[in-house]
């Protein structure tokens, strides 16, 4: 069971697996340039907003 069913909290976005490339310390500052990986944390945000 999902730590969300669990506590009963709806479900705000799914957040993509991100590739081992970009976990390294090296990218990180590269992170934001890649739409594909922010954008879901974007709208998650906003989610969070609302």
């Amino acid at each position: 069971m999902e730590a969300e069913e669990l506590a009963k909290f709806p479900l705000l976005g799914i957040l993509p697996h991100l590739p081992q490339s970009a976990l390294t310390l090296k990218s990180a500052d590269k992170f934001l340039d890649y739409d594909s990986f922010m954008e879901p944390y974007r709208m998650l945000f906003k989610n969070l907003e609302a």
